[in-house]
């Protein structure tokens, strides 16, 4: 009974934080999602319900030998200037090989003021098809 009553209770206080901060019906949705979730970020690669990027921060020798179908390829050294024309409150996913760029990734995106990150980690944890270019 505590149990669902405490998450009863943390998603109420997630909705309303996106609810106050003026967010969209469609950042509601995404809030109770986790891309994180290997199944739940194929699901949004296929249904593609909501406007996401998903950014491969590997090197382009890296991201040739194989990447999550839909992503780009912005290597972690140059990602603050490769999308400073990207909305600051678009979804948007990293990953590399196994979980370190992505880190270092996010924390200088936070740093720049990007408000939706999610980091799914290694590519390792990515069991589907990969694609090529």
């Amino acid at each position: 009974m505590y149990s669902y009553l405490k998450i009863l209770t943390l998603s109420f206080l997630i909705t309303a934080g996106v609810l106050a901060a003026g967010g969209s019906q469609e950042e509601v949705v995404s809030a109770d999602r986790d891309y994180r979730d290997p199944l739940q970020l194929k699901e949004l690669i296929s249904e593609a319900e909501i406007p996401y990027l998903l950014i491969d921060v590997r090197t382009p020798g890296e991201y040739a030998g194989g990447y999550i179908p839909q992503a780009i390829n912005i290597p972690v050294d140059v990602i603050g200037t490769a999308i400073e024309e990207v909305d600051r409150d678009e979804l948007i996913i990293l990953y590399c090989r196994s979980g370190n760029r992505s880190a270092v990734a996010t924390g200088i995106l936070e740093g720049l003021g990007y408000t939706h990150i999610v980091d799914f980690g290694g590519i390792s944890r990515w069991p589907y098809e990969l694609a090529y270019p």
